[in-house]
């Protein structure tokens, strides 16, 4: 995947887990899917391909974190070592290769939005691959003075050189930049990084996770740059992939983001005007088919309301002609009920 791909499908993905998780999104979703042929069959057609990413994906990542495993032979739990606001925390994963992985996600997300991360060179192609970050984004990103920190790693030159070192075992870079810009770190390349920073030391258990820790809680803190949480990050990230591409790809995504952002504004206006307070001025609406637009246009309202949902249906709205054919018919149709 390029990087410019992984930002989409993160954001679609977190838009359906998030859209999941609320009853009438669900429902307008099923009712849609049932009774519209042209839906049914798009819809079909990007569950088979997204599914294939995510198998792709999911595959990818857990060779990443066994090979990771192998070449440093950790296998302990991070639980005992973290601080106890952190051990409060009920977490998803608790062995310490698996919580570099969490880790090392964080970091690619906010390396995403640095301002040249989706970098092309004169051929069109970006320069780095997806789950890859460059040394100097690293210390834009002040990982690398985390890593001194934690580590008592004497300077950034010296980390640069370990980083090098450990690029070229990889053979990833046959020839590297002597400003290191765009010297590549992989997961493992992270992993390695840790284990030989902090190999001499008898404490290397605790100091390995407390860094890690820190990664996650400065991301927690950095309010001022806009990543406060991962939510905020797929929002972020939403609105750069609108931006990214060529320059006419932009110019058509920008105007389908646009038409969208109109839909949006529109449901928002009707929830007002029809779902305010008391008032409920299409109660009227008896038979079986209104019910189930009605169900459908609940589904949009609460989903307009959903930033998750919105910046996933945006990329899609954006990106597939068949499913933006069918988002136009869906506004139609609540067109109707509301007018």
């Amino acid at each position: 995947l390029t990087k410019e791909e992984a930002i989409r499908y993160r954001v679609l993905f977190e838009g359906v887990r998030s859209g999941a998780m609320v009853p009438a999104v669900s429902r307008s979703f099923s009712i849609l899917f049932e009774d519209y042929l042209p839906i049914r069959i798009a819809g079909r057609k990007i569950y088979g391909f997204l599914g294939k990413v995510m198998e792709e994906v999911q595959e990818e990542r857990l060779g990443e974190v066994m090979r990771a495993r192998d070449v440093t032979g950790w296998d302990w739990s991070v639980r005992e070592y973290l601080s106890i606001d952190s051990r409060e925390v009920e977490m998803e994963v608790q062995n310490v290769i698996e919580y570099a992985r969490f880790v090392w996600d964080t970091i690619v997300d906010k390396a995403l939005l640095l301002e040249h991360s989706l970098e092309f060179d004169a051929n069109h192609v970006q320069y780095q691959e997806v789950g890859i970050i460059s040394f100097s984004q690293m210390k834009e990103l002040s990982i690398d003075q985390l890593i001194i920190d934690a580590f008592l790693v004497d300077s950034s030159e010296k980390l640069e050189s370990i980083v090098k070192d450990i690029a070229m075992e990889e053979k990833l870079n046959s020839e590297t930049p002597e400003d290191g810009s765009y010297l590549e770190i992989t997961f493992l390349s992270f992993v390695s990084l840790m284990q030989r920073c902090s190999m001499d030391m008898p404490d290397y258990q605790e100091r390995v996770t407390r860094f890690l820790e820190r990664v996650v809680s400065d991301e927690q803190h950095r309010n001022n740059s806009g990543l406060s949480n991962a939510h905020e990050a797929t929002i972020m990230l939403a609105a750069k992939a609108v931006s990214s591409g060529n320059t006419d790809t932009c110019k058509k995504r920008q105007k389908n983001s646009e038409r969208f952002d109109e839909y949006v504004s529109t449901f928002k206006v009707w929830e007002q005007k029809f779902f305010s307070g008391k008032s409920q001025p299409l109660k009227e609406l008896k038979s079986d088919v209104d019910s189930r637009r009605l169900d459908i246009l609940r589904g949009c309202f609460e989903g307009a309301r959903n930033e998750k949902v919105v910046a996933a249906l945006k990329i899609v709205y954006m990106d597939y002609k068949a499913l933006r054919l069918a988002g136009d018919l869906i506004f139609k149709l609540m067109s109707k009920i509301v007018k």
